[in-house]
């Protein structure tokens, strides 16, 4: 776990402990509920939680790329963005997993296209496809 998801982790659950008193119940900055989307009653905990899961998607491009061969291996983030689920529960994806998981992508559009040529639309919304790291 790296600093910043150590710390928000500590803050939530100082919070969601009432050690924080303060915080438990006040309404969250509105850039904040613009910036991350939160709904328009969201709480300081709602964004203590988005800040977290934020830096765990750092946290996990970093590592992958970090174990990436930049001359060898394919850009697993060029071809969609892993799930909350992967993101949030590994630390990154090994070079095997990130042609998996590109492999698992390509195979799921393909799919999805069925040779119909459905549109944009239809696509941003894919069926969920597993690979050995997780869900897509």
């Amino acid at each position: 776990m790296s600093g910043a998801n150590r710390t928000s982790t500590h803050v939530v659950h100082d919070v969601e402990s009432g050690l924080v008193p303060e915080w438990s119940d006040l309404r969250a900055p509105t850039i904040a509920i613009d910036y991350w989307r939160l709904p328009p009653d969201a709480r300081m905990i709602d964004v203590l939680k988005a800040v977290r899961a934020d830096e765990a998607t750092h946290r996990f491009v970093n590592h992958t790329f970090a174990d990436l061969d930049q001359n060898k291996d394919v850009n697993p983030f060029a071809v969609a963005e892993p799930s909350a689920e992967i993101r949030g529960t590994k630390s990154g994806f090994t070079r095997d997993e990130s042609l998996e998981f590109v492999q698992a992508v390509e195979k799921q559009l393909g799919e999805d296209k069925g040779g119909k040529g459905k549109d944009e639309e239809e696509l941003e919304k894919p069926k969920q496809q597993t690979f050995e790291g997780g869900k897509v």
